[in-house]
């Protein structure tokens, strides 16, 4: 693909992480990678971190020694033992992904945070290669995307089918999306507008994560929810009652 083009509808179908021991580092097809994006789902209900008495187990110990100091800290920071342990999946298998596509071990993984704190490979570490990588949970999953060269933002979030998630979506969506998007919203039931308000959200946070800006005050109001040229646009398969996202900046 080249600048000025737009690739759309898409659908990408991400592999199923699952983590048997944290010393095994998941296998990783360079020629997929090179291709295009590679996304990872990480079921949460399906790891078991913790004893019933609630320490973590071998799992999960082993996990957390993959982890840096920040992360640890971060960790030690989440009330809920579902944040707690969703936040330890996501961060470990980053660093699992990423050792196994750069020949290094998980532990040596570092990273700094671009302009407006988007994470990346911290040198030496990023002198192995330009992989660009980015993670995203909701619920019960966590999703990662990785380029080889590209810029990549991902988003997952639950849609909350039969509710309103208790904010304005209507409210929401005349600040960050289209009007086009804002008619639509507004020609649906208050409780069927959860699932369409997610996708467009999931979009516009893919969209800015890939551009590397996140969500700032000094960004335009409303947001054009069409892309950007150069970026690709692609809808993920995700288990129902989610909804995501990846766009590829070129």
């Amino acid at each position: 693909m080249t600048l000025n083009t737009i690739k759309t509808g898409a659908i990408l179908m991400p592999t199923q992480l699952v983590l048997g021991s944290p010393c095994e580092q998941p296998k990783i097809d360079a020629v997929a990678l090179a291709m295009g994006p590679c996304l990872w789902l990480i079921d949460c209900l399906h790891h078991r971190l913790r004893h019933t008495t609630g320490r973590f187990n071998k799992l999960g110990q082993g996990l957390i020694e993959l982890l840096s100091t920040s992360e640890r800290e971060r960790l030690e920071t989440l009330f809920q033992t579902r944040h707690q342990d969703r936040f330890l999946l996501a961060h470990a298998s980053l660093r699992l992904l990423l050792a196994g596509i750069l020949g290094c071990s998980p532990h040596v993984v570092a990273f700094a945070r671009g302009p407006y704190g988007k994470p990346m490979l911290a040198q030496p570490i990023a002198a192995l290669g330009a992989v660009q990588f980015n993670l995203s949970y909701a619920g019960d999953y966590v999703l990662i995307g990785l380029h080889s060269h590209s810029c990549i933002g991902v988003d997952i979030a639950e849609t909350l089918m039969g509710a309103d998630f208790g904010l304005d979506s209507l409210a929401l969506a005349k600040l960050w999306f289209s009007p086009v998007v804002v008619q639509q919203l507004s020609c649906l039931p208050v409780q069927r507008r959860a699932p369409l308000f997610f996708q467009h959200w999931c979009r516009l946070e893919a969209e800015l994560k890939a551009s590397g800006s996140g969500f700032r005050l000094d960004l335009p109001f409303p947001l054009p929810l069409d892309p950007l040229l150069g970026l690709g646009v692609y809808a993920v398969k995700v288990p129902q009652g989610y909804c995501s996202c990846c766009v590829i900046r070129y």
